[in-house]
């Protein structure tokens, strides 16, 4: 019998997945502008702030709330909130300020094949020889988009003055530090490359609990828990920073950092795992370096080659394949779902 061809019509997830991608990617450019006059530990609390209370006014104002979590699966909202903003975001945002945006949009988005392999290894989505492929073809297509962010063999210093003072992140000369003789864009991308991986175990761990709790809920929470923890690890930076240099346009960016990438992209993020599974969301991540090195050429003048424009033709591709794979979760899951409870909240 004939083989039934393949048909793919674009859904609301993967539109809502498109739009994460455009935001998520210029955000990249974003961060690295603001890190000219701000500490990367000041900025994440201004921009976390603000989400937060965005997060709890919009739980407030679609009457979601906070009523009814049953404590082990507050708990697990806790945990995942922590991973998902406090330790993802400081490692993301201290890597983004110690390499190029460029770098940083490969390397944080590397994580679709994390996710892959967790969701896999714990039978949280089914992958077949066709899904595989396409996040195989879509890895490789974002790894020669952003490969021309520093050179090999050079030390990859950021521009802007940021150094590798150490954990810390200080700014201006630090010749004597250890950290300097890898090259600040070294360790950027390392930290960047563990970021990943954290994002790639809360992606998989938001699963669960979105059989019973909306995307929106699941974020608010996250976001809230995560403010807290940037708080308790990032205080001492908030006297250090000039915030009497930063002009209408710099809060603007703040505003966009916080607002479109957290609250918004984040409850989007939560809507795809919810409908089609953590690996079929996480390979559009794959599609964030084409955002970003485009949108860092034209503000950051960082390069740009043709070898990008065949990387960003691979990605795509990959993530077609990927996403027109198979069913969106194994029947484990589908039957564990059928035996929930009904989502509390808003689910939208």
């Amino acid at each position: 019998m004939a083989a039934r061809p393949l048909s793919f019509r674009p859904s609301r997830i993967d539109l809502l997945m498109l739009m994460v991608v455009i935001v998520w990617g210029v955000n990249h450019t974003v961060v690295k502008w603001l890190l000219i006059k701000m500490s990367p530990w000041s900025f994440n609390i201004a921009r976390f702030t603000l989400s937060a209370a965005a997060a709890t006014l919009l739980l407030w104002t679609t009457g979601s709330g906070l009523r009814g979590i049953p404590r082990r699966d507050l708990v697990r909202m806790i945990g995942i909130g922590l991973l998902g903003n406090t330790v993802y975001q400081a490692l993301f945002i201290q890597g983004i300020a110690w390499t190029t945006a460029g770098n940083a949009a490969l390397f944080v988005n590397m994580s679709p094949l994390w996710t892959a392999l967790i969701a896999a290894g714990l039978g949280a989505d089914r992958i077949g020889a066709r899904g595989w492929g396409g996040h195989v073809v879509a890895m490789v297509g974002a790894a020669i988009v952003a490969m021309g962010g520093h050179a090999p063999g050079g030390d990859g210093r950021p521009a802007a003055g940021w150094s590798c003072g150490g954990p810390g992140g200080s700014t201006g000369p630090s010749a004597a530090s250890p950290w300097t003789g890898f090259g600040c864009a070294w360790w950027g991308d390392g930290l960047t490359l563990l970021a990943s991986v954290c994002w790639a175990g809360y992606t998989v761990a938001s699963q669960d609990l979105l059989a019973r709790h909306s995307p929106l809920r699941l974020t608010a929470v996250g976001l809230i828990i995560g403010t807290a923890g940037m708080w308790a690890t990032s205080v001492p930076a908030v006297p250090r920073q000039d915030w009497g240099a930063l002009t209408w346009l710099d809060w603007g960016a703040i505003a966009f950092s916080g607002l479109g990438p957290l609250v918004l992209c984040y409850t989007a993020w939560a809507e795809g795992v919810k409908h089609v599974g953590p690996s079929r969301t996480a390979v559009y991540a794959n599609l964030i370096p084409i955002v970003g090195v485009l949108a860092a050429a034209w503000a950051l003048h960082e390069p740009l080659s043709w070898k990008r424009v065949l990387g960003a033709a691979l990605a795509i591709s990959g993530v077609y394949m990927a996403r027109t794979s198979g069913p969106p979760s194994p029947p484990r899951l589908r039957r564990h779902a059928s035996r929930t409870p009904a989502p509390t909240g808003n689910s939208s």
